[in-house]
C-alpha cells in the first residue's frame, strides 16, 4: 500500500499460509527478496485463507464479498458422525428441545460418553463459528464451559449442535459496501 512517499507491505503468516498485501509495485520485488530465504509457490489472488474462501466482485459502485467454510464444516460434520456413531439429522437450532425435569436430572447425573472427543467437536465448530458461522456462538461457547464436567446432558445438546450444523453446512456470511458510502 502506497501512500505516497512511504510504502506499506502487510505481511500475515500462520503456520505455513503466508498473506501478504501491498501495491504490486513493490510487491513483486518484496516476494524476489523473500524467496532468497523462503522456499514458497507463486503468488496467486487470495482465495481462501484459514479454511474459510472469500469470494468478492464489484458491480458499479457496489463491492459484495462472500465468506464461507462449506468444506469446514461439512468436513466438521463428518467427523462428528464417524466418530460418534450417530445418525445426524438437520435441526433448525442448535438448542435441545425441553425435557422433563426427571429426564435431564438422569442425564445430568450420567458420564457423557463423549468426553474424550468433546474439545476436539467444541474447538473445530468455535474456528467455524468465529470465521463465517456465527450462528453457532451461543450454544457452541455455552457447551465448551462443561468440557471438564461432561454428561450424558452435554452429549444430548452436542448432537443437537451437530444436527443444526447439518442444516447450516452451506450457509455463509454476505456483506457489501457501495463507494458511495465512504464518507
Amino acid at each position: 500500500i502506497s501512500d505516497g512517499e512511504r510504502t506499506i507491505i502487510i505481511v500475515i503468516v500462520y503456520v505455513d499460509d503466508l498473506l501478504l498485501l501491498g501495491h504490486k509495485r513493490v510487491l513483486m520485488p518484496f516476494i524476489t527478496m523473500l524467496r532468497q530465504h523462503v522456499e514458497m509457490e507463486d503468488p496467486e489472488a487470495m482465495d481462501k485463507y484459514l479454511g474459510c474462501r472469500h469470494i468478492m466482485w464489484s458491480t458499479g459502485d457496489l463491492t459484495t464479498c462472500i465468506w464461507h467454510m462449506r468444506s469446514y464444516m461439512h468436513e466438521a460434520l463428518q467427523n462428528y458422525t464417524e466418530v460418534s456413531g450417530s445418525q445426524v439429522v438437520a435441526a433448525p437450532t442448535p438448542f435441545v428441545p425441553d425435557i422433563t425435569a426427571e429426564k435431564l436430572d438422569a442425564l445430568l447425573d450420567d458420564p457423557g460418553k463423549f468426553q474424550e472427543h468433546s474439545a476436539s467437536f467444541l474447538m473445530k465448530l468455535m474456528y467455524g463459528q468465529r470465521i463465517a458461522c456465527p450462528q453457532l456462538i451461543v450454544a457452541v461457547n455455552r457447551l465448551s464451559r462443561q468440557i471438564t464436567k461432561w454428561s450424558a446432558e452435554c452429549d444430548r445438546r452436542l448432537h443437537r449442535i451437530y444436527q443444526f450444523v447439518a442444516n447450516l453446512v452451506d450457509y455463509c456470511l454476505q456483506g457489501s459496501l457501495s463507494t458511495k458510502d465512504v464518507d
